[in-house]
């Protein structure tokens, strides 16, 4: 099974928009997380070469509020992309079942259960993996950026163990 199944986007075209949503969030966490590191890096520079605390300070303070606030972005969206999947699949579903022949049309039981159930399963892979798929393929490359920024030669040890 690959990681990412365009069929997905294509039964539930409606899921595009919060995936992407879902993805950007997830990227921006990843910035938010590096810049904490440099946040936090500056404010431990400033106490050990007693400069003001202030200015650093505050920078990791925005940053932990923007990463909360980027949770709950997080958090709203996704539920919103599991609404969005799970819905056009049941719709594709039943349209598909109503075109059938009477005779082709599953049971009553077997029909609520896959609607119900069938289509919630997807969700999960909508709403958390997708996001978390993107995430995980910029925000190590956006770590890698931000090292050979601070340190080239740290940058260039890590990229030849890897």
């Amino acid at each position: 099974m690959k990681p990412f199944d365009p069929r997905l986007l294509r039964a539930a075209p409606a899921a595009r928009r919060p995936v992407a949503v879902l993805a950007v969030v997830g990227v921006l966490q990843g910035v938010a997380t590096i810049g904490l590191a440099v946040a936090l890096t500056a404010l431990v520079v400033a106490v050990v070469e007693g400069m003001p605390l202030r200015p650093p300070a505050l920078w990791l303070a925005g940053l932990f509020v923007a990463r909360a606030g980027l949770s709950w972005v997080s958090e709203k969206v996704a539920a919103w992309a599991g609404v969005e999947v799970t819905a056009q699949l049941r719709e594709a579903l039943l349209a598909r079942w109503m075109a059938s022949p009477a005779e082709r049309r599953p049971d009553p039981d077997r029909a609520v259960t896959l609607a119900a159930q069938g289509a919630a399963s997807v969700e999960p892979y909508a709403a958390r993996f997708l996001p978390a798929l993107v995430a995980g393929a910029v925000v190590p490359a956006l770590a890698l950026a931000t090292l050979v920024w601070v340190d080239w030669i740290s940058a260039l040890i890590v990229v030849l163990t890897l």
